[in-house]
């Protein structure tokens, strides 16, 4: 194997033969650690066999060079997340698109050997994502969608009479039923699973605002203007990232209480800014100490929020697990699962 890593180039030995067969299978295995990389290193490598030619020497076959990444788990979680979002993205107009289909979807053979054509050209940028899902609740949501369009499809184009008779025109009415069915459901699971993520994301960034507010807090008297409007920003950063992700939570619950909270937050620290730069130091202290009152009781208030949505105490995490595990089963009982999302 040959890694090249920041313009260095090293090789590792796979495996030795000790004879010499004819051919030779195998899966080899390298540790991230035996490769020499860590998290967040990315890497080009490729794969090299030599022949047992004894007559004009042995020569290497080369594989194309592909790439090598080390995410860790914050990465992976993070591009699983990218990923449920671009597919609810793809499947949001496809959705739209067949919602929009005519009752019937044709009333001709050919009209309908056409539709199935039409039909399966929506998927076009969701079979490009489909390419790149592993495993995880994406792929689950591949496979189901997969099957319904392929059945839709697959029975639009296998029609061959000149006529359509009642049989046909039901069966196909069902299959286009089943099929809108599923792309709600899947669009419904990725939406929750948005959801999730994000109040995740938005506990763990408000805390982390409370930290570092109350660190700019106390700092203060030793920080120069200059020091202490870096910090500032700073916060400033933070609250814009807790705001983009609480504009993907339900309307009401901790997506109000963090904005009703946020105008004064952004108040506050607009206030303490203004009285750095005069270099009013007791005034920039009492409106430090107000960010810092209010990131902490907004940090106890989205954990409260989020308590009473699902419980308290021990209660709490086992409907937290609970929600988790359902969603990440994504259908595993399809008839459970749509009646959850009609309510």
């Amino acid at each position: 194997a040959e890694l090249t890593l920041a313009g260095e180039v090293k090789e590792y030995t796979l495996r030795t033969p000790v004879d010499a067969p004819l051919a030779l299978a195998d899966v080899p295995t390298l540790r991230i650690a035996e490769l020499g990389l860590t998290t967040g290193d990315a890497a080009q490598m490729r794969i090299g066999v030599w022949d047992n030619d004894e007559i004009s020497g042995s020569k290497p076959g080369w594989t194309a060079s592909f790439q090598v990444r080390v995410e860790g788990a914050r990465g992976r979680r993070e591009q699983q997340q990218q990923l449920q979002a671009e597919l609810l993205v793809a499947l949001i107009p496809v959705l739209a698109d067949f919602l929009v289909d005519g009752d019937p979807v044709a009333t001709t053979v050919a009209g309908i050997r056409a539709y199935g054509e039409t039909a399966d050209a929506r998927y076009a940028k969701f079979d490009l994502l489909a390419e790149t899902v592993l495993g995880g609740p994406p792929a689950r949501i591949v496979e189901d969608v997969s099957a319904a369009r392929r059945d839709l499809v697959a029975f639009a184009r296998s029609l061959r009479s000149d006529t359509i008779n009642p049989k046909d025109a039901s069966r196909l009415a069902a299959l286009h039923a089943e099929n809108v069915e599923t792309l709600e459901t899947a669009v419904w699971t990725l939406d929750q699973l948005q959801r999730l993520a994000a109040s995740r994301e938005v506990l763990k960034l408000v805390k982390e605002l409370a930290k570092e507010a109350g660190e700019l807090r106390d700092d203060l008297p030793k920080l120069t203007d200059a020091q202490a409007l870096a910090r500032l920003d700073q916060l400033d950063r933070l609250w814009k990232q807790i705001a983009l992700q609480a504009k993907k939570l339900d309307a009401g619950g901790i997506r109000d209480f963090l904005f009703s909270r946020g105008a004064e937050l952004e108040g506050a620290m607009a206030a303490a800014r203004r009285d750095i730069a005069k270099g009013d130091d007791p005034a920039a202290k009492r409106d430090m100490e107000r960010v810092a009152q209010l990131l902490e009781e907004m940090a106890g208030g989205v954990e409260e929020s989020r308590k009473r949505q699902t419980g308290s105490g021990d209660e709490h995490r086992k409907e937290t697990d609970a929600v988790r595990a359902e969603l990440e089963a994504l259908a595993n009982d399809q008839p459970a699962l749509r009646k959850k999302k009609q309510a």
